[in-house]
């Protein structure tokens, strides 16, 4: 079981994090999904693994910031194999307004129920 935690581990290395990396997604190139009012943009890498970001655009409380974050984190975490080769940016637009713990969990219910039979459906195996 301890094995099995530490490869779902999703370290600094699948997150982006630089201005540059963000900068890819406005390149011509990419995917777009949207799902439960988010948008996820995605392109294509050279790493061999998922890398994710976020951008919040709606004002949200600490606790409800840190709690979507979170459930965005852990829905890619343990898809990572599925996902690999690719930059995901996760955008929360800010027309969503203040965000419930209710609405948060039905995003993540989409993200689990629609999100991937759509990346299977638009990526390019």
């Amino acid at each position: 079981m301890k094995d099995q935690r530490r490869s779902l581990k999703f370290s600094s290395q699948y997150r982006l994090s630089s201005r540059e990396q963000f900068g890819r997604f406005f390149a011509p190139r990419k995917w777009v999904f949207r799902v439960g009012g988010a948008v996820i943009f995605q392109i294509p890498n050279e790493t061999g693994h998922l890398r994710l970001g976020m951008t919040i655009k709606t004002r949200l409380r600490s606790v409800e910031r840190s709690y979507l974050k979170r459930v965005i984190r852990e829905f890619f975490r343990t898809h990572q194999g599925l996902l690999k080769g690719y930059d995901y940016n996760v955008v929360i637009p800010s027309h969503l307004g203040k965000l419930s713990r209710e609405q948060i969990d039905r995003i993540r219910k989409e993200l689990e129920e629609n999100f991937l039979d759509e990346w299977i459906r638009k990526a390019p195996f």
